[in-house]
């Protein structure tokens, strides 16, 4: 009496597709590869602002009222009608410390100098 054979075809093992595996591996390498040739190519937060905030200093302004830490563009001005501030010198925009400027069409805070 022979022996029958049994073959399973349920699932699907490494070993015996050591080929497959191979070429699996190697295909997700070279995928690795582009997507990180595309992505040097073409960063996600470019050097160059997309959006110009400004072109000259007088287009600057603090973002806040009182004790700004940043400056905005003159059209994000804040409304500074019946606002009350202490004199305390808490940023470098108080108290003449240091004044808004534009510098690569982005608004900056700028120390003055002493």
């Amino acid at each position: 009496m022979k022996k029958e054979n049994k073959i399973s075809y349920g699932k699907i093992k490494p070993i015996h597709n050591k080929k497959l595996l191979i070429v699996i591996i190697v295909f997700i390498l070279i995928l690795g590869i582009i997507l990180f040739s595309i992505s040097r190519n073409n960063p996600i937060n470019p050097s160059q602002p997309t959006v110009i905030e400004c072109s000259v200093d007088s287009d600057c302004v603090p973002d806040s009222c009182c004790h700004a830490f940043k400056c905005v563009s003159i059209d994000r001005k804040p409304d500074c009608k019946n606002k009350l501030c202490t004199a305390d010198c808490e940023s470098l925009l108080d108290c003449g410390m240091g004044k808004c400027s534009c510098i690569e069409n982005k608004c900056m805070v700028v120390k003055l100098k002493n």
